[in-house]
């Protein structure tokens, strides 16, 4: 089904939150590991700074930095995890990171070789130079394979029945919206957040008609 415009996608048209288990790439992608932890990911983005204050220096300096790598990926919804969404990673945003996020201060010599490396390979130009027994913040921040996520986005079904989450987007200026609660219908003491509007409003004129 569509939503009138041949060619393009159902969708909710407001945003949802939706909890998943991220189960990992799409068929074809391949998992990444994240540079310091070493952990399978589907995104991720590090870096390394010289604290403020560190060796006398003012302010916090970056030192190296790798913006977000990422990789397309699907989650299984916790409340019905027979249902699948999937993700566009250069579309993902992270906010209120827990477990996925790393921060750890050590000296250069007491860094692992790896990090060490990381941290040459990404340098930032006109970053300062720094002894090797001065403490570096090392960061990382990512999302693991595996683990539950909180998702909000516009929830849309494609005409083969693929669910995908996309940037919520203002109608007038496409910009943006601001996060909104979540929409939950509850049918019979199920709850269905998937379900986008138009399956909403179908189910609901049914409803409609039945009590007619």
């Amino acid at each position: 089904s569509y939503d009138g415009t041949p060619g393009r996608p159902a969708n909710t048209g407001q945003p949802l939150r939706l909890q998943g288990r991220i189960l990992g790439p799409l068929e074809g992608g391949a998992t990444l590991v994240a540079p310091l932890t070493q952990r399978p990911c589907v995104l991720y983005e590090a870096s390394v700074s010289l604290p403020a204050g560190a060796e006398g220096r003012r302010g916090a300096h970056s030192l190296a930095r790798c913006g977000v790598r990422s990789v397309d990926f699907q989650v299984a919804l916790v409340d019905a995890p027979e249902v699948c969404v999937e993700l566009r990673g250069e579309e993902v945003s992270l906010f209120s990171m827990h477990d996925g996020l790393s921060v750890e201060r050590r000296s250069a010599d007491e860094a692992p070789e790896h990090w060490s490396a990381f941290a040459a390979a990404y340098r930032l130009p006109g970053a300062p130079e720094t002894e090797s027994e001065e403490v570096l913040e090392y960061r990382e921040a990512v999302l693991l394979v595996g683990s539950i996520v909180t998702l909000v986005g516009d929830l849309r079904r494609d005409v083969t029945g693929n669910l995908s989450l996309w940037p919520c987007q203002s109608e007038a200026s496409g910009g943006p919206r601001h996060m909104a609660p979540p929409h939950e219908v509850e049918e019979e003491g199920v709850r269905e957040p998937w379900r986008t509007s138009w399956e909403r409003s179908v189910r609901s004129a049914e409803e409609a008609d039945e009590d007619e």
